[in-house]
């Protein structure tokens, strides 16, 4: 059991503890046969998940998990929970901690636990009956190597249950048994960081009561084995555990159908307006008699009816919806924030940790869903009917979109370049030569044609970024939020490649992309002589930027190119790069119009067009991860 003073275990409000039973087949007896011994036990009279049920040998969950968390209150309102682990588990000497768990909680931040060192750990977890997720803890969690004389050295933290453990005294059983944890633990971190762990780089270490904090530097420096290299590293601002179950069942939340007439004359109607969603007219219906819905007006509502109910057979949140008689789809009103929306609240005020953490939460569960869908629905087709997502792509470049937003000409220096000269130059963009974008647009053209063989097929929405996704208002008693899928135009049958992309750049690349939206302008320096036009930006990413892109890669890239790789297929060879990276650069200059921006716009040619040159995955990594 974790608390500050070893004699005042009741004065805590919160209490937090572990059981550790021989085996795991004792997990499954303690809970599903004597429960209510253990809640005994614990004084809790209130259970978090009253209908819990851990599954046995013979359910296929049986392997995916190693422990299982229990919460209750007591009479007096104390929230006691422990982690009910075996001494099985620890004999492997495993560093993944898979804990089947009503809460479903996901990003830890060290601030919460008073530390003054600010880092967030970030765990995946796999939602896998509606009451319960596993979440994919790690014992000791890994920074990225650093070189400190001539050793090569590691930053590391413990997670959240190891934490638990090595602060912990034994009230009951046989001290030996925790000693061996513990000693196990700090072990890990030993070998996996090149460094040894100290009391006061726990990040709750400042909430000690002095006796207590002496009593745990006693006992680290009798188990912990000796490092030549004591002194710590600097931390990473976010440590990653691995990622959610590759095979899981979909968990269907809501398939909602507003139940409406097909007259809404008798509704208010207001509208809304977003840079989120500026390719269609949308907002809400009021009345006092019914509640109230989401209209939306759209050039392909057919496409969005049958995507919708295609979504609903591989995504766990969608809704579907219905045409008014005066022509708009009307949905149900879903009480939130678009995720778009809340990072852009995020980042224009004093960037609150809570609200950073949602959008967190949002990203890993797009990655989880995201995941789940490809790897239910891959497929390879010889001969598959061209997918609505081309209308991203390819159909914008047949339409010469980018001429029908610039043809005016752009402005550098406060001069006006004629079209044809700004098209047609050669770039030189941070000290790189490229191609004019009459060349690349040509070159997209080719690579992003519809008609040829694209690999690989995947059930993905095509249009998945934060400005499609809504995250719930409030916090789920399992801490958790709601998630809702929206706008299905594209959502179908069609390359993994193309349906990442818009993901990709409009999350990945958000602070640039919206450039013109957040202020203050980005520094960008632009000039132009005949047929070279010149462009130095700083690329750079923010953290959260940073961390949505390791998200995306370590918790639906990586373990989707794993699946596939068992059919001998390669997800980012070089033809497929080479696509990506020209659906990149459609995003960028074909999306939005940046007409009047034009700070903004020379930025998203220069991020876009070094896109459209990689021609392997480490480059685009590198490129987000170290800007370089």
């Amino acid at each position: 059991m974790a608390y500050s003073h070893p004699r005042r275990t009741t004065d805590a409000k919160d209490w937090d503890g572990a059981v550790i039973v021989s085996k795991k087949t004792e997990i499954v007896k303690l809970i599903n046969e004597n429960r209510a011994a253990l809640c005994r036990m614990l004084s809790i009279v209130q259970e978090e998940c009253p209908n819990l049920v851990v599954p046995d040998q013979t359910n296929p969950l049986w392997a995916e998990f190693d422990g299982v968390r229990l919460v209750g209150w007591t009479a007096d309102n104390i929230k006691k929970g422990v982690k009910i682990l075996s001494l099985e588990y620890f004999l492997k000497d495993a560093r993944s901690l898979n804990i089947l768990s009503f809460k479903d909680k996901r990003v830890f931040s060290s601030h919460s636990l008073g530390c003054p060192t600010a880092y967030t750990i970030i765990q995946q977890a796999t939602r896998v009956t509606k009451n319960l997720v596993i979440l994919h803890e790690q014992t000791v969690y890994t920074g990225k190597p650093r070189k400190r004389d001539e050793n090569q050295l590691t930053c590391a933290v413990f997670g959240v249950t190891a934490n638990l453990l090595i602060t912990s005294k034994c009230v009951y059983g046989n001290k030996l048994t925790l000693a061996f944890i513990k000693r196990l633990l700090l072990k890990q971190f030993v070998d996996a960081s090149g460094t040894t762990p100290s009391v006061a780089s726990l990040p709750q270490s400042s909430r000690f009561d002095p006796v207590y904090a002496r009593e745990l530097r006693e006992e680290f420096s009798s188990l912990c084995p000796k490092s030549d290299r004591n002194r710590a590293l600097p931390l990473d601002a976010y440590f990653y555990g691995p990622p959610s179950l590759e095979k899981s069942k979909l968990v269907v939340q809501t398939r909602a159908v507003p139940l409406v007439s097909s007259d809404i004359t008798s509704y208010k109607k207001s509208l809304f307006r977003s840079v989120f969603s500026s390719n269609s007219m949308h907002g809400m219906l009021t009345t006092l008699e019914c509640p109230n819905l989401f209209w939306k007006e759209s050039s392909h509502q057919d496409d969005e009816i049958h995507g919708a109910r295609l979504a609903s057979t591989y995504f766990p949140r969608v809704q579907h919806p219905q045409i008014a008689r005066s022509g708009e789809l009307i949905y149900d009103w879903f009480e939130g924030s678009i995720q778009a929306e809340l990072r852009l609240s995020y980042l224009r005020s004093k960037m609150d940790e809570s609200q950073r953490d949602v959008i967190l939460f949002a990203e890993l569960r797009k990655a989880e869903d995201t995941l789940r869908a490809w790897t239910m629905s891959m497929t390879r087709r010889s001969q598959t009917p061209i997918s609505r997502i081309h209308r991203f792509f390819y159909e914008r470049l047949r339409e010469r979109r980018f001429k029908t937003f610039y043809k005016a000409g752009v402005e550098i220096s406060d001069q006006r370049l004629p079209f044809h000269l700004f098209y047609n130059s050669a770039l030189v963009i941070n000290d790189c030569n490229y191609p004019s974008l009459s060349v690349l647009f040509t070159e997209a053209e080719s690579l992003l044609f519809p008609n040829q063989d694209w690999g690989t097929e995947v059930f993905g929405l095509g249009d998945g970024h934060g400005g499609n996704v809504m995250i719930g208002s409030s916090t789920l008693t399992n801490s958790a939020r709601e998630i809702l899928y929206i706008d299905y135009e594209v959502a179908g049958f069609h390359s993994a490649i193309l349906d990442i992309a818009k993901p990709l750049y409009n999350d990945v690349f958000f602070n640039i992309f919206y450039n013109d939206v957040l202020g203050p302008p980005r520094d960008v320096f632009v000039s132009f002589e005949p047929y070279q036009l010149t462009i130095d930006v700083d690329v750079h990413l923010d953290s959260l930027s940073r961390a949505i892109m390791e998200i995306k890669q370590r918790y639906l890239l990586e373990p989707f190119w794993r699946r596939i790789q068992q059919n001998a297929t390669n997800l980012f060879g070089v033809k497929d790069m080479r696509r990506l990276g020209f659906a990149l650069l459609v995003c960028a200059l074909l999306s939005r119009d940046f007409s009047g921006h034009w700070d903004s716009l020379f930025a998203n040619i220069a991020v876009g067009v070094t896109l459209s040159q990689f021609t392997a995955w480490k480059q685009l990594e590198c490129y987000v991860l170290d800007g370089k």
